[in-house]
């Protein structure tokens, strides 16, 4: 018999050490009602052009950011890690560098099936709200930039090759995060450097869509298997499953546990910024019980900062 999500109604969750947690039927929903750049099976056209436009918004404001910082694109060779669709790398190639090579475990941009075309689909609408008219093969094709699969961990590049290593919302994906660090290190030329934005785990969303649940910041106050007990309870074994694996899959660090990775890889921090995120301290205002029953070593600081920007250099 196929299970029915929430056709139990449990109102309090124990935890293993006797503390107890309320369930919020319909919390997960309410985080998942919110406008999204990941291309839908139901998407039309103004769903496209309404996540390009919000795409290009970001890339621009990442831009000024690293303006700030002192980085101006111009000229950079730059390794993207974890390019996904390759939005970033199409934005990357449109921004005046002299080649951008992107690297994943996957390229989603080459994928045959639905996910590969919804991803192309959006890269045209990107391509289209840049200026660039010619379409996505054309831009392929013209702009300097290239594609490779490759494993951060265990990079094939040339030593000291790249100005500019960036990422966004790829490290928190990446185990283990201190020999990525290491490894990025070495392809960096001397005075080059390196951009990445993090998710940090026990944020409001931190755990990524596939790991929410009907317990506000239930990955900040529960054990993996006691999530995985409280799913199965709630809405069944497969979405259990599904669950443990996304939560197992991210690196479950503090904020204060990604400053000490930094500090130990053999870089030197020049710029770091926690983001703080109004949205989710003030649904912890509604929940302040929340606070009181977190994770050892995890604060009410790591609910409310939704990403931390760092900028880092070759050498210490």
């Amino acid at each position: 018999m196929t299970h029915c999500p929430h056709q139990t109604s449990i109102p309090i969750y124990a935890t293993d050490d006797g503390r107890t947690v309320e369930v919020i039927h319909g919390f997960r929903d309410r985080l998942l009602n919110r406008s999204s750049t990941w291309p839908k099976p139901d998407w039309q056209e103004a769903d496209y052009a309404s996540a390009a436009q919000l795409l290009i918004a970001r890339w621009r404001k990442k831009l000024a950011h690293l303006a700030k910082w002192g980085v101006q694109l111009d000229g950079l060779r730059v390794l993207e890690i974890g390019c996904g669709a390759g939005l970033h790398s199409l934005l990357l190639g449109l921004s005046g560098v002299r080649e951008v090579v992107s690297t994943d475990l996957r390229l989603r941009i080459r994928n045959r099936y639905e996910l590969g075309d919804r991803s192309r689909r959006l890269a045209e609408e990107v391509l289209r709200g840049m200026g660039w008219q010619d379409g996505l093969e054309a831009a392929r094709a013209r702009l300097p930039i290239r594609f490779q699969v490759a494993d951060v961990t265990h990079p094939t590049l040339d030593g000291e090759s790249f100005d500019l290593v960036i990422s966004g919302s790829v490290l928190e994906h990446v185990k283990p995060v201190d020999t990525a660090l290491s490894e990025l290190a070495k392809v960096l030329r001397p005075g080059g450097v390196m951009y990445h934005a993090i998710e940090p785990f026990y944020w409001l969303r931190g755990c990524h869509e596939a790991g929410m649940v009907d317990i506000p910041w239930a990955h900040a106050r529960l054990s993996l298997p006691e999530m995985h007990r409280f799913v199965t309870a709630d809405e069944g074994e497969e979405r259990a499953a599904a669950v443990f694996e996304k939560v197992d899959s991210l690196n479950r660090l503090t904020l204060e546990q990604y400053r000490n990775v930094f500090a130990a890889a053999p870089i030197k921090v020049l710029q770091w910024k926690e983001k703080y995120n109004t949205p989710a301290a003030e649904l912890l205002q509604e929940y302040p019980e929340v606070s009181e029953t977190l994770l050892p070593g995890v604060t009410a600081r790591d609910l409310v900062h939704g990403e931390i920007d760092v900028l880092a250099t070759t050498s210490k």
